[in-house]
């Protein structure tokens, strides 16, 4: 059968139609492909900005400026520390307890060093605290324990003993710096927990090194040597305790300053 038969079914397709074929082919498979990516480029779409406005840009979290130093907070929290200690001392000279004053009255110390710390959440707060204690109590360390008594192995030992108050703060800052990962309440009884801890060890070791055998001071030793199956626990117990209440304090006081609008 002849091409010519006018029969447009059978007849040879011309040139033009063959370039229009092949690119009606090209463009199905396109479609083909542009149907398997819908979700794709719905998303393009949607970050594509529309005509006459500004691509957007993905906003950068700006970083928290840290907040200043509370120091009112800090030093009137470090006069309750010297408060607390004294009070101990008082008590334990006038020999109604029978103990030491730093296993009589750990839940007091604790929230008073802890409560601080959360407040001003920065390095440094914790030698802050303990700085007043050191001051305060370097008179009485001097003139009764070195100057009158000589219990005291040497004078720097008064040093020494003075500043193992601002070192337990570093150390408290160290651990608060490490456990900034922890929600308030878990590093509000953890940092109670550490306090006691470290004065417990601080004692034991002021005691045995720093005084002489013969000083009334070394008779305090056997809680911390001896009877330390009651006295760690106990000291971390209560410290654990006046840590929660320092970050109930410390709660609350964000909680009144939301309801007026602080």
């Amino acid at each position: 059968m002849s091409s010519k038969s006018g029969d447009p079914a059978l007849s040879w397709p011309q040139p033009g139609q063959m370039e229009s074929s092949k690119y009606a082919r090209i463009g199905q498979r396109l479609q083909g492909a542009a149907r398997g990516g819908v979700s794709a480029g719905r998303d393009r779409a949607i970050a594509r900005p529309c005509r006459g406005e500004r691509p957007t840009q993905p906003t950068k979290e700006i970083p928290m400026q840290p907040s200043p130093m509370p120091w009112k907070t800090i030093i009137l929290w470090g006069l309750a520390l010297v408060a607390i200690m004294m009070a101990g001392a008082v008590i334990e000279v006038t020999q109604v307890s029978g103990t030491c004053m730093f296993i009589l009255v750990p839940y007091f110390a604790a929230l008073a060093v802890a409560y601080p710390l959360l407040a001003a959440n920065r390095f440094g707060a914790g030698i802050l605290t303990y700085l007043p204690y050191a001051v305060v109590g370097f008179a009485p360390l001097y003139f009764f324990d070195w100057q009158e008594s000589r219990a005291l192995v040497g004078l720097w030992a008064v040093f020494l003993w003075a500043a193992s108050g601002p070192l337990t703060g570093l150390l408290l800052d160290l651990a608060n710096h490490s456990l900034r990962r922890l929600s308030q309440r878990v590093k509000a009884v953890s940092l109670g927990l550490t306090m006691q801890a470290v004065t417990f060890f601080v004692m034991l070791h002021g005691l045995t090194y720093l005084y002489v055998p013969s000083a009334s001071a070394v008779g305090h030793l056997h809680f911390f040597s001896r009877e330390w199956f009651f006295a760690l626990p106990w000291m971390m117990l209560n410290g654990a305790f006046g840590g929660y209440t320092a970050y109930a304090l410390q709660r609350a006081r964000h909680a009144r300053g939301r309801d007026s609008g602080l």
